[in-house]
């Protein structure tokens, strides 16, 4: 049986409570630390042999923790529970090829038998019947116009637009395809599809056991749907992840790590992996739109079971989320989707809980999301002297920096010329966006800092060459 065991030092002297505990038995966790105000270990015991917290105080205390330390060692972990430890799930190469044909079962059947007729013809070309369901990234159903997709490795901006009839949508054929989504989240126990648009949450629904995500446009006058948009979710192991981000990620000072980059550029599929390599580990999922770990109950296979998933909808939602995971999970690791509140984040690193954080945002365009000014610094109006103000030539007031940036490492996405994920790491975070700061209003003063060291290291990590990380896909 299970039990914990606390220890409680508040009436012990000041030179026991003080000292530094080693100590290791089989079938005993370990521990390693003051004994301050409460000690929790991990045993196999009966409830008879809990240590009362009354036993404990003055010379009992030391006494029972001489016992206590007989035999025990720091490091020490029961071969039974090695032969347990989690491992890190396996990606199934086929899964998401599989999802992808499900969800096209739940669109009309012209759409279908159009996207059969265009998956023939790419494999009369050479390219296998599952180009469509590796490269599609979107599926778009608009009244009045022909159904289209999208690609992943298009490297335009906008996207271009790859029609798949020449038939135009109509309002059937709309109906048609809320009636297979409807169908498809009640057949896997999704309790609240009751009624074509009651499916809808902030105009989008994610699906039971996928990770694509459904969005919905209607026109308020008429109250008719005019566009279904399919964005299609897949999770990939990436080439280039182990030796290019990774380390980066385990540095113990790289506590605030910011994901930015605009829609497409990869980093909810980056994030999702990341959130599969830290199984084993005290990681909390914050989940604010279900794209990362999928909608429902139970996560996707590839991600069941490696982090603490805590869904969230809206801001409100996401910093209630990050603030219950640090009130009841104790993790060393929050991992976010799409960040909505700067304040909570803070909350966490005063903790020392590493964040990982994705935001649409690019590195141009830091200080004009509202949400993200919290972890860049506060700036507040000073006055200066009429000496320095002659001599930097600004006016009496100038913008200064009272407290230092939050962000100790920023993950910049973008894509190649080849459609695959660029990240450019840059590191010194804390500099570079004091240096972006004075860029954006050259009234802001830190001449604490060494501003042409610091130009240089943001002008040296611009036009560094970024690391390339490649999607592995199955073989046909």
């Amino acid at each position: 049986m299970q039990t914990a065991l606390r220890l409680m030092a508040s009436g012990a002297p000041t030179s026991c409570s003080n000292a530094l505990l080693s100590y290791q038995q089989p079938g005993f966790t370990t521990f390693s630390g003051p004994v301050g105000d409460a000690l929790s270990l991990q045993q196999s015991m009966s409830p008879s042999q809990v240590i009362r917290p009354s036993a404990l105080h003055g010379s009992g205390l030391r006494a029972t923790l001489l016992r206590f330390a007989q035999g025990f060692s720091a490091g020490f972990i029961p071969e039974a529970l090695k032969q347990a430890a989690m491992p890190i799930p396996q990606i199934d190469p086929y899964e998401n090829r599989r999802d992808f044909n499900a969800l096209v079962d739940t669109l009309p059947k012209d759409v279908q038998a159009a996207l059969g007729q265009m998956k023939r013809k790419l494999a009369q070309e050479g390219l296998g019947q599952n180009y469509l369901a590796d490269q599609v990234e979107e599926i778009v159903l608009e009244l009045g116009q022909a159904p289209y997709v999208t690609l992943v490795n298009d490297i335009h901006h906008p996207k271009k637009k790859y029609a798949l009839s020449d038939k135009p949508i109509g309002n059937a054929s709309l109906t048609e395809a809320l009636k297979g989504l409807v169908a498809y989240k009640q057949s896997h126990g999704d309790r609240v599809a009751k009624s074509l648009d009651g499916i809808f949450t902030d105009g989008r629904t994610a699906l039971p056991e996928m990770l694509h995500r459904v969005s919905r446009i209607k026109n308020p006058q008429s109250n008719q749907f005019t566009q279904l948009r399919y964005r299609i979710g897949r999770h990939l192991e990436l080439q280039g992840l182990y030796d290019g981000i990774l380390p980066l990620l385990n540095k113990p000072e790289n506590k605030c790590v910011l994901i930015l980059g605009g829609p497409g550029t990869g980093k909810t599929t980056l994030l999702r992996e990341l959130v599969r390599l830290s199984a084993g580990t005290k990681t909390v999922l914050i989940d604010s739109n279900q794209e990362v770990a999928g909608s429902g109950d139970i996560p996707k296979a590839s991600l069941a079971g490696v982090t603490i998933r805590r869904p969230a909808s809206g801001k409100d939602g996401m910093a209630h989320a990050i603030r219950e995971a640090l009130e009841n999970d104790g993790p060393s690791r929050i991992i976010c989707d799409e960040i909505r509140d700067s304040g909570a984040v803070r909350e966490a690193l005063d903790r020392g809980v590493q964040v990982i954080a994705t935001s649409h945002a690019n590195l141009d365009s830091l200080f004009e999301a509202n949400w993200l000014r919290g972890l860049f610094g506060s700036v507040k109006s000073a006055p200066v002297s009429d000496t320095t103000a002659s001599s930097n030539g600004t006016g009496k007031f100038v913008q200064s920096v009272t407290e230092p940036p939050r962000v100790d490492l920023i993950l910049s996405m973008t894509r190649d010329k080849d459609g695959h994920i660029a990240v450019r790491p840059i590191e010194d975070a804390k500099n570079f966006t004091l240096q972006a700061l004075h860029q954006q209003n050259k009234q802001v003063d830190y001449t604490q800092l060494p501003q042409e060291a610091v130009a240089k290291l943001v002008s040296d990590q611009k036009n560094a060459r970024p690391v390339i990380l490649k999607p592995i896909l199955p073989r046909d």
